[in-house]
């Protein structure tokens, strides 16, 4: 879903680790984003990135948020995540969403830009030591403490919900929620046997 597409994120400029090449997912996004001759590039690390553009702090914002860096994520510590769940599940940072309630909006710098990992096995495999440590208690994870791992900035083929405190979002098709939701339990299903994902919003 990432690009630029009718349902997919505006990508205007990606970077890429060159570690990340090495991943199968890595090689097919390089391959896309060439294809559709997008602006591409190296990166020593996608902690850091420079080049963004924007003058002001505004322009950087947007520049940040078609910005797509694609990197291995090295460190398998998972940070803690009350209430919602016991720990994070890092499997992207950022989003090209502009939430006004996310409270990323605080945490991410003047140039916000998508960060998301190629080495998606093995940041799944890195769970099973945080489940065996509270075995034969039950473990949680939260897959979109770090980013909205699916966004889709198509506001209209999406609806609009209000929640219970006043402010709304938008919310996936039936259609395609019936798909994410295969997807994701079918990752559950392979990684984490005997798993089950509580909710999907």
């Amino acid at each position: 879903m990432i690009g630029g597409d009718k349902n997919g994120v505006c990508t205007e400029e990606s970077h890429f680790e060159r570690e990340a090449l090495e991943y199968p997912l890595g090689k097919k996004l390089f391959g896309y984003f060439k294809d559709k001759g997008t602006e591409t590039s190296f990166t020593s690390s996608h902690n850091r990135v420079t080049g963004i553009s924007g003058k002001t702090r505004a322009e950087g914002y947007f520049e940040g948020k078609r910005t797509l860096v694609v990197g291995v994520r090295r460190i398998m510590t998972f940070e803690k995540c009350r209430p919602s769940a016991h720990f994070q599940l890092p499997l992207a940072t950022s989003c090209p969403g502009k939430c006004k309630y996310c409270y990323l909006m605080t945490n991410l710098g003047k140039k916000p830009y998508l960060r998301v990992y190629v080495n998606v096995e093995e940041i799944l495999s890195s769970t099973r030591g945080y489940i065996e440590k509270r075995i034969p208690g039950i473990t949680v994870f939260e897959g979109a403490a770090t980013s909205d791992p699916l966004p889709v900035v198509d506001e209209e083929s999406r609806t609009f919900k209000f929640g219970q405190f006043g402010y709304g979002k938008y919310v996936y098709a039936r259609e395609l929620y019936q798909e994410i939701n295969a997807y994701f339990a079918g990752l559950v299903k392979e990684f984490l046997p005997g798993a089950q994902i509580e909710y999907l919003v």
